[in-house]
């Protein structure tokens, strides 16, 4: 069966912006010789107002439906919306101008053919609307270093905003860290503390700058959600918006104990290396054995001494004995 109406777009697309409201049209095209009329309908008939949402293409013209979203207070918990427009469409006469007139073509009892089309929704989502959706503190990880500790430092997420927010925290080394919690939401408002614990290292690192880095998103959310509905598929940049914040790691070394805070720090991490352990250990071997030598030194020519006197002691004796008894004669 021809189409009485051609019907564009296939899908209604608003810019989605937090508590400002969007519009969208529709194209009803009578290409027919024969009157139309229109009913429009949605799921959702509360978040949008349609006008008109009722009435009549004559032949070989077309009408402009405009439908407005009231303005949302969240983006949706899915990255895709769900409401759906119903449009039915049959044959009336010339004369069929009154809405009621137009309604009563609809109902069931007129026994006319109708004919459906659907159309979906899809959202644009705007930077401006929902950008800077909250404050972080600090800017970077800071770890007090200790050797073979476990360490800790927070961070805390302040949601500057009138909606929920979810956020989702990654790193590049999850083997190395704990996060705690690693995804959560943030109320319009409020803050939320997250903890991040570091294992326990055995050697020191050479520079203060670590390589590591944590990558925060955070997106608005439904504030009828709660933590089960956060998902990776919420924070996908191609169907929502995603802000994002990256953070590094920096090793704060002044309250390391032992001999070592005391040597420069390109020293001490070249110590804490294989080759160097080696190293210390052929230098310690050495100033050991110069000691042992030294010592030797000085003590062999005292050994060598007493023997020798003791060795030639009966003689000296006898040679005593005999000078007394010349002066004696």
């Amino acid at each position: 069966m021809e189409k009485l109406l051609i019907i564009e777009p296939q899908h209604l697309n608003f810019t989605y912006e937090p508590n400002k409201e969007s519009s969208s049209s529709i194209r009803l095209s009578n290409k027919t010789d024969q009157h139309v009329a229109f009913k429009v309908m949605t799921t959702t008939p509360k978040n949008y107002c349609v006008l008109p949402n009722i009435g009549v293409v004559s032949p070989g013209s077309s009408c402009d439906v405009s439908v407005k979203m009231i303005g949302p207070t969240a983006l949706p918990t899915e990255g895709k919306c769900s409401d759906i427009f119903l449009i039915n469409t049959v044959v009336a006469s010339s004369g069929a101008t009154p809405v009621d007139a137009i309604k009563k073509l609809f109902d069931k009892e007129a026994g006319l053919q109708i004919q459906e089309c659907k159309l979906g929704v899809i959202y644009t989502f705007s930077e401006m609307g929902v950008s800077k959706l909250v404050e972080i503190n600090p800017s970077e990880f800071k770890f007090d270093f200790k050797l073979r500790k476990a360490l800790s430092c927070s961070l805390k997420l302040s949601n500057i905003t009138d909606t929920c927010v979810f956020f989702n925290v990654k790193t590049t080394d999850s083997k190395k860290y704990c996060v705690l919690p690693n995804t959560g939401i943030v109320l319009p408002r409020s803050t939320c503390d997250v903890i991040v614990r570091m294992k326990a290292q055995n050697e020191i690192p050479q520079e203060t700058q670590c390589k590591d880095k944590f990558l925060i998103q955070c997106t608005a959310g439904n504030p009828s959600a709660t933590i089960k509905d956060v998902t990776p598929e919420m924070f996908n940049k191609e169907v929502r918006s995603v802000e994002e914040y990256q953070l590094g790691v920096v090793y704060n070394f002044a309250l390391q104990e032992g001999p070592l805070n005391y040597i420069p720090q390109v020293i001490r991490g070249f110590i804490a290396s294989s080759l160097g352990s080696l190293l210390m250990k052929g230098v310690a071997t050495s100033l050991l054995g110069l000691i042992l030598s030294y010592l030797v030194m000085k003590i062999l020519p005292q050994i060598w001494y007493v023997n020798r006197v003791y060795t030639n002691a009966p003689n000296i004796i006898t040679t005593r004995f005999a000078l007394k008894a010349c002066l004696i004669d």
